[in-house]
């Protein structure tokens, strides 16, 4: 018997991207498929263009509480074996559906799936690759080295882990992947390397783009709930995030002294007293350098 395959597409005003995304799903060589849209309640062309696949694809537009409150929805509507998420403006490279299947049904052990990606611009061109390597959860304290819409899972496992927090807003998958790495052990969770299954798309509309340093924050805080502690690497991923040039659009309306003692409060609770000092004495330095320098551009 074939399994059948789910897969849950959270929307919210990507009538630009939608299309692509669907597309990328109905042109897969695996008939086992049904696709599921959960939309927020776009006011672009989103709904326009879910209307033109009738009966090919099923889905609702309502108001929500965010991307895992849609995906969760849609996880409690799927029919499927296995399950498989893929944002609105991402898409799935051919054949993947096909290649993820066969992989489960020659290996019953294992309840979760992903593989490797392309990084996409607004035009579908590829212009890097996802840093992906083989699970280890220690490893994942340290870095989120999978890619979201690679993944798959077994229907199974979603009841055993239960549904995505719908209180993060951009780090909800991430999140996930450490309670599957918490709960299952580490033969469970397959990475299919050197297989390429989607293709993870960056423009400037995007969440992880316009909310850059609150993702780096969310996942910050997801790591030290889970591991009780944050790695030298996400400390420095962050603070290369927000970056000198952040940091002096910050002081241009504000008081120097208050920002960096703000820093100071925020850094020492999440991280600790000498991540909390080092990034006020930052944080200074770099307003009295930006009061020299005048208000002039920084950009």
């Amino acid at each position: 018997m074939h399994p059948r395959i789910s897969i849950i597409t959270p929307s919210l005003g990507q009538g630009a991207f939608i299309g692509e995304t669907i597309n990328s799903v109905l042109s897969q060589d695996y008939p086992y498929v049904e696709h599921i849209i959960i939309d927020g309640g776009s006011t672009d062309n989103t709904l326009e263009v879910l209307n033109t696949y009738g009966d090919k694809i099923i889905w609702i537009s309502e108001p929500d509480r965010g991307q895992a409150d849609a995906v969760n929805k849609g996880f409690r509507m799927a029919k499927g074996d296995l399950l498989g998420w893929l944002n609105s403006d991402d898409t799935y490279t051919p054949g993947a559906i096909s290649m993820v299947v066969q992989y489960f049904s020659k290996h019953p052990e294992v309840v979760m799936v992903y593989g490797e990606a392309y990084f996409i611009d607004g035009d579908g061109k590829i212009i890097g690759k996802y840093s992906t390597e083989q699970f280890r959860l220690g490893r994942l304290a340290e870095s989120c080295f999978i890619c979201q819409p690679t993944v798959f899972i077994r229907a199974d496992a979603f009841k055993r882990i239960g549904e995505l927090d719908a209180n993060l807003q951009l780090c909800m998958d991430y999140d996930y992947w450490i309670r599957i790495g918490k709960y299952y052990p580490t033969t469970a969770i397959a990475f299919l390397k050197g297989k390429y299954l989607a293709n993870s798309r960056m423009h400037r509309e995007s969440k992880t783009t316009v909310l850059k340093e609150r993702h780096y924050e969310e996942c910050l805080e997801t790591v030290k709930r889970h591991f009780g502690a944050i790695s030298d690497s996400w400390i420095c991923a962050y603070i290369n995030v927000i970056g000198v040039k952040e940091q002096m659009k910050r002081y241009e309306k504000s008081n120097l002294l208050v920002k960096a003692l703000r820093r100071l409060i925020y850094v020492t609770k999440i991280y600790g007293w000498q991540w909390g000092w080092r990034s006020f004495i930052v944080s200074c330095k770099e307003g009295i350098k930006y009061l020299r320098q005048g208000s002039g551009d920084m950009g």
